[in-house]
């Protein structure tokens, strides 16, 4: 019954600018953090996040949704390590929703975003894991996040560089399907998103950090250059 209440709040959030502010002013989007929250039945948790990811997809759903404590509760569910990886998976695709456009980096505050990268480089960095669908939706997520100019400069950024992950799973012969996530998700970070004007990134240092890593990454590569390697899955 909850699942169906949290199913209709989400079409009236999409209904309209309006209607999600009546929402947000009524406190229903708590209900989600309280599903979220409670994650002793994974599939009710599941099901809740799906809901949450259709909402996420609407325009204005970053402006709201940002402004509550949802973000941490997703940080938080990427960070168990009891809960199941397409929970988790989804939870990450979540996050890159909400963190898919510039004016999502003026309503959250800076260390949310950081502790939810620090998340997803613990997924990257783990060697032991083997589940490419999480890797996958982790490095998808980090291409959502790298859309815009300010997402791509903080995914560059000391702590933790985590768009080095992207970079060399880009170059990396092993996992065709991790392989291509990661050269989508490079894609969104060089700016094939954006507008022509704004493919450079802003901050000089996070450029410049860019090109070295894929330097680095290429002189590592049997294959030299990102359009050779990216040509043999064509």
């Amino acid at each position: 019954a909850r699942i169906r209440i949290l199913s209709l709040i989400a079409k009236l959030f999409g209904a309209s600018s309006c209607t999600a502010t009546a929402i947000r002013d009524s406190n229903l989007l708590s209900l989600f953090e309280d599903e979220i929250k409670d994650r002793k039945d994974m599939l009710k948790t599941l099901s809740a996040l799906e809901v949450l990811y259709e909402l996420a997809e609407h325009p204005h759903s970053n402006m709201f949704l940002l402004k509550t404590s949802l973000l941490q509760h997703i940080t938080d569910v990427i960070n168990d390590p009891s809960a199941d990886s397409i929970v988790r998976s989804r939870a990450s695709l979540i996050s890159g929703r909400l963190l898919s456009s510039a004016d999502a980096f003026m309503t959250i505050e800076k260390s949310c975003v950081t502790n939810l990268l620090l998340a997803i480089d613990k997924i990257l960095r783990t060697e032991e894991s083997q589940n490419t669908d999480e890797i996958e939706s982790a490095l998808e997520t980090l291409g959502l996040i790298g859309t815009t100019t300010q997402g791509a400069c903080l995914l560059l950024s000391d702590p933790p560089n985590i768009a080095r992950h992207v970079v060399e799973m880009s170059f990396d012969r092993q996992g065709r399907g991790k392989h291509l996530a990661a050269l989508h998700a490079l894609g969104s970070i060089c700016g094939v998103d954006r507008q022509e004007d704004q493919m450079k990134l802003d901050d000089p240092q996070a450029e410049e950090f860019l090109k070295r890593l894929v330097y680095s990454a290429a002189s590592n590569s049997p294959k030299l250059t990102p359009s050779v390697r990216a040509t043999q899955f064509l």
